[in-house]
Parts: C-alpha cells; structure tokens; sequence
C-alpha cells in the first residue's frame, strides 16, 4: 500500500506547497491506519487465536493444529497476557494521535495570530527607550532620527558625542526635545 502512495507522490507534479502538505498529511494518516489495522488484527490473533496474517483472516484461510499440547490453558494464558500488551499499545497510539492532532491545531491557531503578536510585540518596542528600557518620557530625537528619552539621550552624548543607534555624530546640542510627540 505505502509503494503505491510513494509512487503516486513521484509522479504526480507537486504544484505549491499545500498541495505537498496536503500529500504528506495524507501519507501520516494512511500510515496510521496501516498500523492501528496490525494492532488490531494481533489483538484479535491473540485473544480468539485463528490467524495472524490480515490477508488470510480477510480471506478466511483456517490454519491446521498440528500440535496437540498448542491449545493448553499455560498458552491461553500467555495470549491473553500478550492481547492485554497489545491493547495498552492500541490505546497509547490512540492517545498519541490524539496528542499531534491537538498539537497541529494549536500551530496553525499560533500561525494564525502570528502576525497579531508580531505588530503588538513591535509597538510595544517602538514605545520604549532604547538605553533605559522604561517608556519614553519626554521624546527627544537625535539629528539622525531616533527617538530616546531626554535624560538618557542627554546623558550619553555628554559622554559620548555619537548617537546610541547607528554611531553618527551627536552632540547634546543638537537634540531636539518632541513637543506633543504621541507614542504609538
């Protein structure tokens, strides 16, 4: 079944990305299935015997009891050891399932509010002061346009003559407080 699958994905074209995430989905689930359909059929193998391959059980092929000691009560007793094993895995694989769907859901939910939080998160930066990282108060830009507290911005350039930002000359000067300069 997974041969024909990876032939259809090789000749078929891939024409945008959907289209092969849509494949790739596709491909998990069809694995998923193959594996919850074994787990299945080896629960049922070992809880009323008959036959472990999926094709014969599908068929109907009987398997012939050769040995007469096969069918003693200590074997019962380990198959139905081995279905309660398989059952734990059937139901861990279940949950696991359930886990990564819920996980994909809640990655597309956080694409989706990506670029909410990425412009919250960037005028919530815009509003603070680069060298104290409190809000700004009393807006005042340097000569090359960026924008600072006025005793911060006051405070480097007496000690430095450069612009915090890009390094350009800045004197203490030549700082323009902003009247009226509202923070976005």
């Amino acid at each position: 079944m997974m041969k024909v699958i990876d032939y259809a994905d090789y000749k078929a074209p891939i024409k945008s990305t959907a289209n092969l995430k849509s494949t790739a989905n596709l491909k998990c689930y069809i694995q998923y299935f193959i594996m919850v359909v074994k787990k299945i059929n080896m629960l049922a193998f070992y809880i009323n015997g008959g036959n472990f391959s999926i094709a014969k059980r599908i068929i109907g092929i009987k398997n012939w009891l050769i040995r007469p000691y096969a069918s003693d009560e200590i074997d019962s007793q380990t198959f139905h050891w081995l279905a309660n094993l398989e059952f734990i895995q059937l139901v861990t694989l279940f949950l696991k399932f359930g886990y990564e769907l819920k996980l994909q859901k809640f990655s597309k939910e956080i694409k989706k509010n990506k670029d909410k939080i990425g412009i919250e998160s960037k005028s919530l930066v815009k509003t603070k002061c680069i060298l104290c990282f409190q809000r700004i108060q009393l807006a005042s830009s340097t000569f090359c346009g960026h924008v600072f507290c006025w005793q911060c911005i006051i405070e480097w350039t007496t000690a430095k003559s450069e612009c915090p930002v890009c390094r350009s000359p800045c004197y203490p000067s030549r700082i323009i407080h902003l009247n009226h300069f509202e923070l976005s």
